[in-house]
Parts: C-alpha cells; sequence; structure tokens
C-alpha cells in the first residue's frame, strides 16, 4: 500500500482489533458516510474511511463469502476492489499508527461484516456503511 500518513494515536470514532487495526466498528459513533462510487467501479456507493494500521503488525482483512455480493474493500491508494488485504506493517520504534486512504464499496447502505485475521485466530467485526447495524 502506498499514501501513508503517519500519526501517534487512532481517531476516537475507530476500535481497536487485534491489536493491530482501527476500524469504524458497529456502535461506536454512527455509521461511514457513503458518496456514489466512481463510475468505473460499479459498486453503487463509497464510503471512504482512511485504513489505521499499527505499526510492526500483520494481520488480512477479509471479506467473508457470504459478503461478497454487497462488500469489497480497497485502500493504499489504488482505487481498485478486493475481497482480501495482506498488511505487514513495518515496525517503527515511536509506536505509532499508519493511515492509508481508501474505503468500502457496497451497492446499497448496508451493516457488513469483515474478518480480521492476526496472530493465528480471527475476529468478524460489524461495520456500519450508511446504515446503522441495527437499523438493517
Amino acid at each position: 500500500m502506498r499514501g501513508a500518513i503517519v500519526t501517534d494515536r487512532t481517531a476516537g470514532n475507530l476500535g481497536t482489533v487485534k491489536d493491530a487495526v482501527a476500524l469504524p466498528l458497529a456502535g461506536l459513533d454512527g455509521v461511514l458516510e457513503t458518496h456514489p462510487a466512481h463510475l468505473q467501479s460499479r459498486a453503487g456507493l463509497f464510503a471512504k474511511q482512511g485504513l489505521t494500521v499499527r505499526a510492526g503488525r500483520t494481520f488480512d482483512l477479509v471479506v467473508p463469502p457470504e459478503e461478497r455480493n454487497r462488500l469489497a474493500i480497497g485502500w493504499g491508494g489504488s482505487g481498485t476492489k478486493i475481497w482480501r488485504l495482506h498488511v505487514s506493517c513495518p515496525r517503527r520504534t515511536d509506536g505509532t499508527w499508519l493511515a492509508f486512504p481508501g474505503g468500502y464499496y457496497v451497492p446499497r447502505r448496508a451493516c457488513v461484516t469483515l474478518i480480521v485475521r492476526a496472530k493465528g485466530t480471527e475476529q468478524r467485526v460489524q461495520i456500519g456503511v450508511g446504515a446503522a447495524c441495527q437499523d438493517v
């Protein structure tokens, strides 16, 4: 991934998962705002949300098979929609976080599930993309 911004902490509306990545978890602070996606994406809607990664961590973000007809992800400035992202973030001596541009692609507003895999385990998280998770 490219285009990282170095930061010393995560934003208040993000929850830390597996001590590796900060995501806009359902129930923390509303939902992600959506906008029409670029014409070439054919996704419908895009929710811009940087991916905030703890320096020195390795993990995967995976769109589960049952969500692939309604969710794709993309970070790092490529504009490419994907279902799996492997992140191996270089170590920094100051314990900082790195933020990458990108976000979530959905055909319509939804509460979606994303899997975070790290350290041999996985955790499913819900993210409100244009809709609160309790509303769908």
